[in-house]
């Protein structure tokens, strides 16, 4: 395992569905808030955060993911009826962002090593959609 613990600043829900899928195999810790995120961050962290709280806080969070270089940021997806905007596009554009957005189950593997390249293979699992 590469990384010590998952560092999350994630919603409620959320922060349930992390806790189901981990189920106690590593260490996971909860962010209160943006500040409390933001002085938790340590090497050897996995960084988990909303998509939604990104969004909500666009100019903090990209200068947080700026200051935190050797850290790679993972971003929680969000829900089905929930629109993706032109913000949480630009988050997905920093270089130590992960690009796209995944779901407990994806982000342990991901922690765990058993998924090496998320972007990749969330690709590979997507169906197809043939247009006439």
């Amino acid at each position: 395992m590469k990384y010590k613990r998952m560092l999350c600043w994630v919603r409620p829900h959320e922060k349930r569905e992390l806790k189901k899928a981990v189920n106690g195999q590593f260490p996971l810790v909860f962010a209160k808030n943006y500040d409390d995120f933001k002085t938790q961050i340590k090497d050897g962290d996995y960084l988990v955060v909303s998509l939604t709280k990104a969004k909500n806080g666009f100019s903090r969070i990209k200068e947080l993911v700026r200051s935190f270089l050797n850290n790679i940021f993972v971003m929680y997806q969000l829900r089905d009826n929930e629109a993706f905007t032109h913000l949480e596009f630009l988050i997905m554009n920093e270089p130590n962002v992960v690009d796209g957005q995944y779901d407990a189950i994806e982000i342990r593997d991901n922690f765990l090593g058993i998924i090496n390249d998320l972007y990749v293979e969330k690709r590979k699992n997507l169906t197809p959609i043939l247009v006439a």
